[in-house]
């Protein structure tokens, strides 16, 4: 509990008015400053005893969602007690985005309203919302009382996607036969139909290795049960000459996990500074997602190589058969080493974002 800034100026006024009194003698100025010391005391009383105790509770819809899409953050407000509630403020801390205010009309007991407001979701990220702040003043505007829930709602704002229809098939991909089975790789020979030639992007877990002693070139088992399709997205985290850029690429990334999600495939999301989910199914698409929301541009480190070419050759030596590169920084040295780097990947796809990429 304080006093508001015309309260403290009400206060100064009637201590100064009450000393020039007393100075010289003059009743009508103690008279005024006694009624603006009576009128301090009263608005102090008012907010301390005539503030009811009431019960706010927030909820946010969706708490997750796309860029652009609207949300609503809902502050229910109930009155448990048994007299009127006063005029309230609402001030709620929306991050990035300022504050939110809000003023509720008295509450009659046991009754409850519904205020809500908009938040902005124009970025992607994670979004707090609070702490949230409930301010009653008396009716004169000389103090307040505030309370302070330390609540903090998230909202996840995911990046925007475009729908994509088909991905190219990579080289070393076993055909569909309209099945996404996924079949471990054995050494038992029944298990597969025949043998072929290996090419780039084969799992090299597939290699028949008898076979390839004999004939002097790899050689892998062709399963008559097809292996699930596998993509391998990887996200270029280096700036890009202007954040629409990098967004772009968020966006591009997003876009490839969910259409490949969307087809039942398999799908691995790996980014240049180290992360790596692994090959997930469809069913882990939320969480994907989460993780391309969050993702922020890693500033240049000046003397050291950017770490995109070295991601990609590591790629390549696992035996990916598709990879989706997307970036908004690539360089000269990336356009002429990337596909040395890329060397044992079926297929690569490459999507830049900048306008400045070769």
């Amino acid at each position: 509990m304080g006093l508001t800034r015309t309260g403290a100026l009400v206060g100064l006024g009637s201590v100064g008015a009450a000393a020039l009194a007393w100075v010289f003698g003059v009743p009508e100025v103690a008279t005024l400053a006694a009624a603006g010391l009576v009128l301090m005391l009263v608005a102090v009383a008012w907010v301390r005893i005539g503030t009811p105790d009431l019960r706010i509770a927030r909820v946010a819809r969706p708490p997750r969602l796309a860029v652009g899409e609207p949300c609503e953050i809902r502050l229910v407000t109930r009155n448990p007690r048994y007299r009127h509630s006063p005029v309230i403020t609402l001030e709620d801390q929306v991050g990035l985005h300022g504050t939110a205010r809000l003023v509720l009309a008295p509450l009659a007991p046991g009754d409850r309203c519904v205020a809500s407001y908009s938040l902005p979701t124009t970025r992607r990220g994670l979004h707090h919302v609070g702490p949230l702040t409930a301010t009653v003043e008396d009716p004169f505007g000389l103090a307040r009382r505030w309370r302070r829930d330390e609540q903090v709602l998230t909202v996840i704002v995911l990046p925007r996607t475009s729908v994509l229809h088909t991905m190219p098939a990579a080289p070393g991909a076993e055909p569909e036969h309209g099945t996404h089975a996924l079949t471990s790789a054995s050494t038992v020979d029944e298990e597969f139909a025949s043998l072929r030639d290996y090419v780039p992007g084969d799992d090299v877990r597939r290699i028949h290795w008898r076979s390839t002693a004999r004939r002097g070139a790899p050689v892998v088992r062709q399963f008559d049960v097809p292996w699930q399709r596998r993509t391998t997205v990887l996200l270029d985290l280096r700036a890009g000459p202007s954040e629409a850029s990098f967004e772009r690429a968020v966006s591009a990334a997003a876009s490839v996990v969910e259409l490949v999600s969307r087809r039942d495939e398999l799908v691995r999301l790996v980014t240049t500074a180290g992360e790596d989910t692994g090959f997930v199914a469809a069913e882990h698409l939320d969480d994907l997602m989460d993780r391309l929301a969050v993702v922020t541009p890693n500033p240049p480190e000046r003397g050291r190589p950017a770490p995109l070419l070295a991601t990609v050759a590591q790629l390549g030596r696992s035996g990916t058969s598709r990879l989706v590169t997307c970036s908004a920084g690539l360089n000269d040295a990336d356009g002429s080493g990337l596909p040395a780097a890329a060397r044992g990947i079926g297929l690569h796809v490459v999507v830049a974002t900048s306008a400045t990429a070769p």
